[in-house]
Parts: C-alpha cells; sequence; structure tokens
C-alpha cells in the first residue's frame, strides 16, 4: 500500500513539474496605438442610428432596456425583457423591428435578440466603438460573429 501511494505522490510531484510557467501577460504592440487614431476616421459605426434606435426600443412598454450598434448598413440590438412579457418574446421582437423598419431606409437589415450574453458583448463593442480603441478590421470582425450568433 505505501508503495501504491509512493508512486502516486511520484507520478503528482513530475506531471506538476513539467507544466509551463505562468503566462506572460498579454501586451499590445506599440505600433497599434498609431491604429488606434485612425480608427475615428475609417469607422463604418453611426453613432446616431444607434441612439435613435435604441431610444425607440425604450418606447416599447415591454422593454426594459436596449443597446443598438449600427456598422455599415446593419443594425444589431440586443433588448432586456423581464417579467411576465418574457412570454411575448417574439411578438415584442417583431413590433421593434416593424418600429425600426419605418425609420430607416430598407437597405438596412436589422437584427433583434433578447440574449443576455449577446446583450453584454453588444454593450461592449459599442464602449470599444465610442472610444475609438478598435480598428474598423476588428470591429467588423467582432459585430459579424455577434450578427451570427443572434441566428445560431
Amino acid at each position: 500500500m505505501r508503495t501504491k501511494f509512493t508512486g502516486f505522490v511520484l507520478l503528482f510531484v513530475i506531471l506538476t513539474a513539467c507544466q509551463s510557467s505562468p503566462q506572460q501577460s498579454k501586451q499590445e504592440p506599440a505600433h497599434t496605438s498609431a491604429k488606434t487614431l485612425n480608427t475615428q476616421q475609417n469607422t463604418l459605426y453611426n453613432p446616431g442610428l444607434s441612439k435613435q434606435a435604441e431610444q425607440t426600443a425604450k418606447k416599447i412598454k415591454a422593454i426594459d432596456d436596449a443597446i443598438a450598434v449600427v456598422l455599415d448598413k446593419d443594425i444589431s440590438m440586443a433588448v432586456k425583457v423581464t417579467g411576465f412579457d418574457r412570454f411575448k418574446l417574439r411578438s415584442i421582437k417583431k413590433e421593434l423591428h416593424e418600429e425600426i423598419k419605418k425609420q430607416v431606409d430598407k437597405q438596412y437589415t436589422i437584427h433583434i435578440t433578447t440574449d443576455k450574453k449577446i446583450y453584454k458583448e453588444l454593450s461592449t463593442l459599442q464602449s470599444k466603438l465610442k472610444a475609438g480603441s478598435i480598428t474598423p478590421e476588428e470591429q467588423k470582425k467582432k459585430f459579424e460573429k455577434i450578427n451570427k450568433d443572434m441566428h445560431g
């Protein structure tokens, strides 16, 4: 029995000794600061239309809060619905979609979700867009991922 215990301890020591060193913190290279300065000029973000879409959503009684990001010709929205209104999600989304559609050109594609994770992701993306701390390539990549996640 003592041999098994010693073997286990020896195996444990070997496995823990072979682990890699602690991860180094990831730092952005210094050359990204120049990209950050140009981000404001190359952005596809439309803050005015985003704000308008959020205000439209908040006018709907069942919606507690909303976040919207408009890049190029896509409007992505995440809304918070609580209480018994959660039983009417389909009709709430449809109502919001129709209201937004009345306010924008037909060339815009509207994406609406009530998913909490996507709400957080859109909120983070919007913060980065407002701060100008994200490159246009990253904007598009993250935005497309969020839209893909909305539709499953």
